[in-house]
């Protein structure tokens, strides 16, 4: 179990594990977070099994300066009468990217349904006014570019709402340009 235990370590850290034996443990610790961590260690001997830095992105540092993506799970242990932390550190690149593959696919999906709602709503709106021209039906015409002017209205405002860029309602003019406004 030791063995496996410095294997893994070797592996997610890029140590020799033997090089790490009576080192601190903020040597793993990204250096712009050391004298922090060194800090907050001393209350953790204190407290119940616990996740560390839980709705925080934590991050470990390797031996050749690059950082991994950690999850830490703290246990205080009593090993000879003195308390000790014992820290499980679990490397989550594949679940972040994982996640994150899963939060574009989302993405990529809602900019779909909005690219059907478009064409359902709009493109067939603006149809059935032209078919409406087209048999001389001009006020059929008028009301079905109407509701399609009126339904593009809303649909960018919910596109704008889910996208924050930019308020629903901030490009709509107080009065709709007409023939001679440029």
């Amino acid at each position: 179990l030791v063995d496996e235990g410095a294997r893994r370590v070797e592996d997610m850290f890029g140590y020799d594990s033997s090089a790490l034996v009576g080192q601190s443990v903020e040597v793993l610790v990204p250096d712009h977070l050391r004298a922090v961590h060194e800090r907050h260690r001393g209350s953790h001997a204190k407290e119940a099994v616990r996740e560390m830095g839980s709705q925080l992105e934590l991050y470990g540092q390797r031996a050749a300066g690059s950082r991994v993506p950690v999850e830490i799970a703290l246990s205080p242990i009593v090993i000879d009468h003195r308390h000790r932390v014992l820290a499980t550190v679990r490397d989550v690149t594949q679940r972040r990217q994982g996640e994150a593959a899963t939060r574009e696919l989302t993405a990529m999906r809602a900019r779909q349904r909005q690219a059907i709602e478009i064409n359902d709503n709009i493109v067939q709106g603006l149809t059935v006014a032209r078919w409406s021209f087209d048999l001389g039906e001009v006020e059929a015409a008028q009301r079905a570019v109407e509701r399609t002017v009126e339904t593009a209205r809303v649909l960018v405002d919910r596109m704008l709402s889910l996208s924050g860029d930019v308020e629903p309602g901030a490009l709509r003019r107080e009065e709709p340009a007409g023939p001679g406004d440029a």
